[in-house]
């Protein structure tokens, strides 16, 4: 049997965006992981967010019972969250815009 080795050409499939409808890549970083007394929270509602939304981070317990909430003022920030009064588990950090999750993390707190 004769086992000619394969070569697969690549095509980049990505096509650039018109200037207008550009935004800011929209997110957040929850860290360190796991958190121990503070978990800072990196945010970024993307430029092109409606202005008049309400914003918030939410952090979940497992029951999905909210534990902190935090409102959020700017597009774009870091926020710093005391995590000492929370036992010890896995908890889901939400990212929300009226109500809706624009994405949600994972994270453990040990004391």
């Amino acid at each position: 049997m004769n086992y000619a080795p394969r070569t697969y050409a690549m095509q980049n499939q990505r096509q650039a965006m018109p200037s207008s409808q550009t935004t800011s890549p929209t997110g957040m970083m929850v860290y360190p992981n796991p958190a121990q007394h503070t978990m800072n929270v990196n945010y970024n509602y993307g430029k092109n967010v409606a202005t008049d939304g309400a914003r918030r981070i939410v952090v979940y317990d497992l029951t999905g019972k909210a534990v902190i909430t935090q409102a959020v003022n700017d597009a774009t920030g870091t926020m710093s969250i005391p995590v000492d009064a929370l036992a010890g588990a896995v908890y889901m950090v939400r990212m929300e815009q009226n109500g809706r999750a624009v994405q949600i993390q994972r994270v453990s707190i040990t004391h």
